[in-house]
């Protein structure tokens, strides 16, 4: 299958788009994105959230295992089972 015009950031824009779907939450999938907090919230809160943002990852993870599994890749993508 051919993808006409794609781009790197295009894979940021689809997990931005999928993240609320499989449950991480708005600002932790921002900071996954590397946003950076603004006005006070930025200011006062200096929290990384690295455990929260560990979390989405391994959701983000599981999610892109179970597309793969289903088109019949995963082994194909050393994806873990």
């Amino acid at each position: 299958m051919e993808v006409p015009r794609w781009h790197f950031h295009d894979l940021r824009r689809t997990f931005r788009s999928h993240a609320r779907r499989i449950g991480i939450d708005r600002d932790i999938a921002e900071l996954m994105l590397n946003h950076k907090r603004k006005g006070l919230e930025g200011i006062y809160d200096r929290n990384m959230e690295f455990g929260l943002r560990a979390k989405g990852f391994a959701a983000w993870e599981e999610f892109l295992v179970a597309i793969a599994l289903k088109a019949g890749v995963a082994s194909e993508l050393d994806a873990p089972l």
